[in-house]
């Protein structure tokens, strides 16, 4: 599987794309931006898109990468700290960060 992950926290970032890579195996490019992800997706082929909520400073978020994801076909997931509205017609699936690395692997390979 070939999975772009949008996380801009860089600590955070390097842990789930190692534990994705490592757990399941799957080809995991990485972005810290709105920006950076979409030429991610321009430039190559993913099957998922795992993206935090909140992405800094740009004034982008998880909900805009999964919108562009999905107008690609992609399967979406959504990570977030904090309870939110989890009906997105953008979303594939929510998860919470705080279920930690175990939980979210494992979530993953259901999809």
């Amino acid at each position: 599987m070939r999975c772009l992950l949008v996380e801009d926290i860089p600590v955070t970032q390097r842990t789930l794309s190692e534990f994705i890579h490592e757990k399941l195996g799957w080809d995991v490019k990485a972005a810290y931006t709105f920006d950076i992800a979409v030429e991610l997706m321009s430039k190559h082929e993913f099957d998922i898109v795992v993206s935090d909520w909140h992405l800094g400073e740009d004034g982008a978020n998880g909900i805009d990468v999964c919108r562009r994801a999905k107008e690609k076909g992609l399967v979406t997931v959504m990570l977030t700290a904090y309870p939110i509205e989890q009906d997105n017609p953008w979303v594939d699936r929510f998860l919470e960060k705080r279920s930690g690395l175990t939980q979210i692997v494992e979530e993953l390979q259901l999809l």
